[in-house]
């Protein structure tokens, strides 16, 4: 008898066996798939370390026009990984706040990758040493301990090697790869060099010293070698076996969906069974039709003259066809379909339909084994994979532990050692409180601003220099700055700071603590305070005309007046402030000092008392183009052995409550070769600093 699919094995189905051989399928792919993933050693890991600091946002150009540095290193990147392979992994670290580094896209495609970079937000301050390593540690991670390289896209300036000398070591464990701008910057020239260093290696005898061998293609020698090759072999001898069995295991199911098909067709094509009861006299007996044609009559014998019925299977039923006419059920007729209960009469004979019997159809199963030829084909796919992949295995991409990509420079005036001379406090500064008396010296020049930190910001490297060519000053600051913004907890919490955010008096107290420090490395004789007060200012809607200012502090006394008694006690040749009314836009308590004191410096004029030669302003670095007559100081130029610009960071990284000094003022000062300063129909366009000397030695 033939077999028809059993119950436990449904038309279209997935009988127990199926199921087992699945499972046995995934079992074998997650044991297998893993080396063949990891088998071509190629650079396929790589974490992105993108530097988001404050001066990554200036202009790439060294007059820091057209687009920024991050836009330009970013767009470098985009063609390096753009060359890469498709099928490598990319994990995006960021660093904006020291050594801190977070994961912005764990795992993620290079073309994901670059998406993600561009949405970095530019504000912190970096420590390059501290988050290249921290980042090759967390590479460590998120590659959980497999190969990887690590792209760091910076500009390399980084305050914590430019001032405090924080050495810097490439990492030897991992392959590094630097994008820099292409010209030289002072504060990136410490970064640069530690990766020169890290990047060289002993010179082999006959070879110039420091020279690299050409590249050529090496054996695989980490520590996962032999497993990689040993896991690619086994893989490359399962695959092919499991195509095979897959294939026969199609044949099979194909072969036995044939045969059920077969089978059903058969029992569905079986005609219907006629019981039917004949008597004839006396006698009754039984006739079963169950093949066809099947001839009834009268006399079996053919004695009878009596008309034949011959019973055929049609697709309506079982038809009586009569040689004659016979009567069924009681009417002659000579062709009928028969139903159960019809009476026959051949001759002297009479049949009787007692049932009909049709057989009980069965569907057709369904063709199942059509998805056996997605495992096979898979398999065939996999066998192939794993063989290339045991073939090459063996073979890798040269390598150096330490990789730097540095672009062609432009020349630079700067020597490596320039940058890196000893820096010491050029000063002890004296604080003079509100209303104390003033000390009777007289003095070289005199900076007037409005805030703690504004001393740094505008005057550091003009005064650092001034101090350096052994000229006294004293700075007048015309706030405590208690209604400043205290950037906790991304600042100190030892000492003098606590841990938690300081405002009014307390934060006054602390920002002239900060500014008694920073003086110090600018090289100030003497801090006088005002002790006026300090107006908010966290948005735009807190700005007011500098008028209302100046008749503010003006409550008790004239504040121009102030300001022209300090000048005539002091008696100084030069007079620093900012400019007002600005031509940029300014703090509204900026440009109220810049008028106070211009105003107090025309009254002095009007009497004939003004001492002064020479009254500079200083100009926003980042807002140049108001000031189209503005005049240039190299911040960066040796003065006695000592670099300015260095002693203005040192004072900035002091104002530790302030972002816009520790953090926007570092990084922009770093990242800007000059210090500016606007003289109003002054015919000299000079350096400030020659200016200033020769005003002084007048």
């Amino acid at each position: 008898m033939l077999s028809i699919p059993k119950k436990r094995d449904p038309p279209g189905g997935y009988p127990a066996r199926t199921r087992l051989w699945a499972l046995v399928g995934i079992l074998l792919v997650a044991v297998t798939l893993p080396p063949i993933a990891t088998a071509d050693t190629n650079p396929r890991n790589i974490a992105l370390l993108i530097d988001a600091s404050r001066s990554m946002s200036i202009g790439y150009h060294p007059d820091r026009t057209g687009r920024s540095r991050f836009e330009v290193l970013v767009d470098r990147l985009e063609s390096m990984l753009a060359q890469a392979s498709d099928g490598m992994a990319v994990a995006v670290l960021v660093a904006n706040r020291g050594a801190s580094v977070r994961v912005l896209a764990p795992v993620t495609t290079a073309e994901d990758a670059i998406a993600v970079v561009r949405t970095v937000a530019l504000w912190g301050r970096t420590d390059l040493p501290a988050m290249i390593g921290a980042a090759t540690e967390i590479g460590a991670g998120v590659f959980a301990g497999r190969d990887f390289d690590l792209i760091v896209v910076t500009d390399g300036e980084d305050s914590s090697m430019l001032i405090d000398g924080a050495p810097f070591v490439p990492p030897s464990s991992i392959a590094l790869r630097v994008i820099l701008p292409s010209h030289v910057t002072p504060a990136s020239l410490p970064f640069r060099a530690a990766l020169a260093s890290g990047a060289r290696r002993a010179a082999e005898p006959g070879e110039p010293d420091g020279q690299e061998p050409a590249p050529a293609s090496r054996a695989l020698t980490d520590r996962h070698a032999s497993v990689i090759r040993a896991w690619s072999v086994f893989a490359a001898i399962v695959w092919p076996l499991a195509a095979i069995v897959a294939l026969l295991g199609y044949l099979r199911l194909l072969a036995r969906h044939r045969r059920r098909v077969a089978a059903v067709r058969a029992h569905n094509g079986r005609p219907p069974t006629v019981t039917l009861i004949r008597r004839r006299g006396m006698e009754t007996t039984t006739v079963v039709a169950a093949t066809y044609p099947l001839t009834l009559g009268d006399d079996p014998g053919g004695a009878s003259k009596a008309a034949s019925v011959t019973l055929t299977a049609t697709d309506a039923g079982v038809r009586m066809t009569a040689s004659g006419p016979i009567l069924l059920n009681g009417v002659a007729v000579n062709d009928r379909i028969l139903g159960e209960g019809d009476l026959l009469r051949c001759g002297a004979t009479r049949y009787r339909v007692d049932r009909i019997e049709s057989p009980k159809r069965v569907r057709e199963p369904r063709p199942t084994h059509r998805r056996a030829i997605i495992p096979a084909v898979a398999a065939l796919a996999m066998s192939v994979v794993a063989i290339l992949a045991a073939v090459f295995a063996d073979r890798v991409e040269p390598q150096t532990p330490t990789i730097v990509e540095l672009p062609p420079s432009e020349p630079t005036q700067y020597a490596p050692a320039d940058t890196r001379p000893p820096i010491t406090p050029l000063g002890s500064p004296v604080m003079v409180e509100p209303a104390q008396r003033l000390p009777d010296i007289r003095l070289d020049y005199l900076a007037f601003h409005a805030h703690p930190d504004d001393e740094a910001l505008d005057f550091g490297a003009l005064v650092a220099a001034l101090s350096l060519h052994g000229k006294t000053g004293a700075y007048v600051v015309f706030t405590d700055g208690e209604s400043g913004l205290d950037q906790y907890p991304h600042r100190q919490t030892d000492g003098i700071y606590p841990t938690a955010r300081l405002s009014g008096r307390a934060l006054a107290s602390v920002r002239t603590d900060e500014l008694r420090r920073a003086s110090a490395w600018m090289g100030f004789g003497h801090v006088v305070r005002l002790g006026l007060s300090n107006r908010p200012y966290g948005s735009w809607l807190d700005v007011v005309p500098p008028e209302w200012v100046i008749r503010e502090w003006s409550a008790k006394r004239d504040i121009v007046a102030s300001v022209a008694d300090l000048i005539l006690h002091f008696q100084p040749r030069v007079v620093l402030s900012p400019n007002g009314p600005s031509g940029a836009r300014e703090h509204f308590e900026h440009e109220a000092v810049g008028i106070i004191v211009d105003r107090a410096l025309r009254r002095l004029d009007a009497q004939g008392q003004s001492p002064v030669v020479l009254h500079l302003r200083s100009v926003d670095p980042l807002q140049t183009d108001a000031y189209p007559r503005r005049i240039t100081m190299d911040a960066w130029a040796p003065v006695s052995g000592s670099i300015p610009r260095l002693h203005q960071l040192r004072a900035l990284a002091e104002h530790q409550t302030q972002y816009d000094a520790t953090v926007d003022g570092v990084e922009t000062r770093m990242a800007l070769a000059h210090e500016y300063w606007f003289v109003p129909d002054h015919p000299d366009q000079t350096d400030p600093l020659e200016l200033a000397l020769a005003a002084i030695d007048r």
